[in-house]
């Protein structure tokens, strides 16, 4: 499931060249991929831990 939300929203597409920057895009892509999760499953009354 979380594959497929990561996909939706660019994969692992990133123009950057250096890894740094690279990794902290990628990085931000999952983060928000946890947000969206989190809110999700607060609007429906579940406890998320």
């Amino acid at each position: 499931m979380c594959f497929g939300a990561l996909a939706q929203m660019g994969g692992k597409l990133v123009r950057c060249l250096e890894i740094v920057r690279t990794t902290f895009v990628l990085q931000l892509k999952v983060v928000s991929y946890n947000f969206k999760r989190l809110v999700f499953l607060k609007e429906r009354g579940l406890a998320p831990f």
